[in-house]
């Protein structure tokens, strides 16, 4: 159930105070709004942050064609900063206000701990853009200022350091804050995020779980002088930085090599236990490894003891996939040929090439042979023998190697990684949405055509002839819906 406004609303007032009673100059604006509904919240909101000295400068920038992308998104973030400056009498006692802006969906926080976490998270992002551009001496700023708005420069693996940053200072403020339990709850949720399919959130961006030794140490020995501080935001931003240190590039990249495979395997429907033993017996990078069987032990979880996996294993070397591939593809032709000559027809070859297209949407590539299947069974149909003999059997086996041989496996891994990428943002619901990936690149012809070509066995009377969508014409010829 989804925490209520009022609540969400309370929440992120409470934080606003907490920091500006740290940063006078810094006033936070949390727009709290529901799915669907974050530009009449921000509307609403409009006459409130007008009333800031940075207000309009804020509400222009929100507005302008590139920026106004951000009121049709939903997940929650922080935004930029507007900054006013003004000048007292003859140039002296010279102001300076500074307005962030974040948007809560209140929607997709059900407690208000994950909630509150994450405000904490979005504020940290706000606090530390506002002391960047006050370093007079930063010569390699991470930040641009046009138009009195303030936005961050980062790079993908700066980013990905700064999120693990702003997850820190959220834990330690509410550890500071009597909330001993801030660290567990925040690490099982990106962990369990990601070894599970979560819709628009990007697991390698969060490494927040590869401090977690380290913050266990911090908050049992050296916290007790920073509880009763006056000012918790700025202890909190000291541990942060302390903290933050022991870690870098690498750190990230260790990360990243556990959480993306993890998350691929999620969206293929894949467990948590089976994702984490797949990492610990299956995968050859030891941080992998180590990180999974973390992972296992915080949230409490056996992995599964896996020697093969069946299916598609982004753990596992590219040679292992594929050798499992070719052996699924061949032992599926083989019992699929004896079935075809007992009953003197072809049409089970087309039946399960189209089965094997419409698992695409929820399945994996492991074992796509479609156009390989509608390859031998179209040999079969074109032959003038009204009986399978066993050369024709030899035939069709023969047309089905020669199509295997040209969908190469790092094809139909590139198809699934981007079919994974799509997913996470939302995009991959319907088939049609497949036929849409498969039609973005003429590396993947071979599945759109088997696409096609069985789209077209539910349209037509007379089954097809897959050489009518062969052709570079016959493609661009169709229409995807």
């Amino acid at each position: 159930m989804a925490i209520d406004y009022k609540i969400a609303k309370h929440i992120c007032s409470v934080i606003r105070r907490q920091v500006q009673s740290c940063f006078p100059d810094l006033y936070i604006e949390f727009i709290i709004h529901k799915e669907n509904n974050r530009e009449d919240a921000f509307l609403k909101q409009s006459i409130e942050i007008q009333e800031h000295p940075a207000g309009a400068d804020m509400i222009k920038h929100i507005k302008n064609a590139k920026s106004c992308k951000i009121l049709k998104k939903n997940r929650s973030c922080f935004t930029s900063i507007a900054h006013h400056n003004k000048s007292g009498f003859l140039g002296f006692l010279t102001s300076n206000d500074y307005l962030a802006l974040c948007f809560v969906n209140c929607e997709r926080f059900t407690d208000e701990e994950t909630l509150r976490s994450h405000a904490f998270h979005m504020a940290w992002h706000a606090i530390e853009l506002y002391k960047d551009s006050l370093d007079s001496d930063n010569k390699n700023k991470s930040f641009q200022l046009k138009d009195h708005i303030l936005t961050s420069i980062t790079t993908p693996k700066q980013l990905h350091y700064n999120n693990m940053m702003a997850d820190i200072f959220s834990v330690a403020i509410q550890t500071l804050q009597g909330r001993g339990d801030a660290i567990a709850k925040l690490s099982k949720q990106r962990m369990n995020d990601t070894v599970t399919p979560t819709t628009g959130f990007f697991a390698e961006q969060f490494p927040f779980p590869m401090c977690l030794d380290t913050l266990d140490f911090v908050f049992e020995h050296n916290i007790d002088q920073d509880k009763n501080t006056k000012k918790p935001i700025k202890s909190a931003l000291d541990i942060t930085q302390k903290t933050a240190k022991t870690y870098g590039k690498t750190a990230i990249e260790q990360w990243r090599c556990f959480s993306l495979p993890a998350q691929e395997m999620a969206w293929l429907g894949h467990s948590p236990d089976t994702i984490l033993g797949a990492a610990i017996y299956t995968s050859e990078n030891a941080y992998a490894q180590s990180i999974a069987d973390m992972v296992a032990e915080r949230m409490g979880i056996k992995p599964e003891t896996i020697a093969t996996l069946q299916d598609y294993n982004p753990f596992a070397n590219n040679i292992t996939n594929e050798n499992m591939h070719k052996k699924q593809c061949h032992e599926l032709i083989t019992s699929l040929l004896s079935r075809v000559q007992e009953k003197n027809d072809a049409e089970l070859l087309f039946d399960i090439a189209k089965k094997q297209n419409q698992y695409l949407l929820e399945k994996s590539v492991m074992g796509w042979c479609a156009s390989a299947l509608i390859a031998a069974a179209q040999t079969i149909k074109n032959s003038l023998h009204s009986e399978i003999t066993a050369e024709l059997l030899e035939q069709a086996k023969a047309s089905f190697d020669t199509e295997i041989n040209l969908v190469m496996w790092d094809t139909l891994t590139t198809f699934s990684k981007t079919k994974f990428k799509q997913q996470r943002n939302g995009l991959v619901t319907k088939i049609s949405d497949i036929t849409k990936i498969a039609a973005s690149s003429d590396e993947f012809l071979s599945i759109y055509q088997s696409i096609l070509f069985s789209k077209n066995m539910q349209s037509t009377p007379e089954k097809p002839n897959i050489t009518q969508f062969i052709s570079d014409n016959a493609i661009k010829k169709e229409t995807v819906h």
